[in-house]
């Protein structure tokens, strides 16, 4: 039961990101609004993932899991607030770190096998959409 709620609401979360790279990619009309929207969402994740480790650093008693994920939320706050240029490019390299650091960091092997396969699809097609969005727009 668990699994599949995760699975439904985790292909469902790469809507706001698949969504605007397809307008973007095809120069819709309302592209402007679509990199908006799909950049604050990026964020929106970004935030999301990194607030989790704080669970998964408390578990593992690991402070440099709560320290990085306060680093990686600070720099993509920075760059949300002052990289308008290349926002869409560099939050694109921020969530494939995020997925990178949870792959190399043994605090994250206790995780569902299932979880982290969906995370490998998940982060891969939301960082694709991310360079679509930020070369086509």
């Amino acid at each position: 039961m668990q699994t599949s709620a995760m699975q439904k609401l985790g292909y469902a979360g790469l809507t706001p990101f698949v969504v605007p790279a397809i307008l973007v990619a095809m120069g819709h009309e309302h592209s402007g609004h679509a990199i908006g929207i799909a950049n604050a969402y990026a964020f929106g994740i970004i935030c999301f993932l990194t607030g989790t480790w704080w669970g998964v650093g408390i578990k593992s008693e690991s402070n440099r899991l709560l320290i990085l994920s306060n680093v990686v939320f600070v720099a993509a706050f920075l760059v949300f607030g002052f990289a308008s240029q290349s926002l869409a490019l560099v939050l694109a390299v921020i969530l494939a770190c995020i997925f990178v650091i949870e792959k190399s960091d043994t605090s994250f092997s206790q995780l569902d096998p299932a979880y982290r396969r969906m995370r490998m699809v998940l982060t891969t097609i939301a960082t694709l959409s991310m360079l679509v969005v930020f070369f086509a727009g």
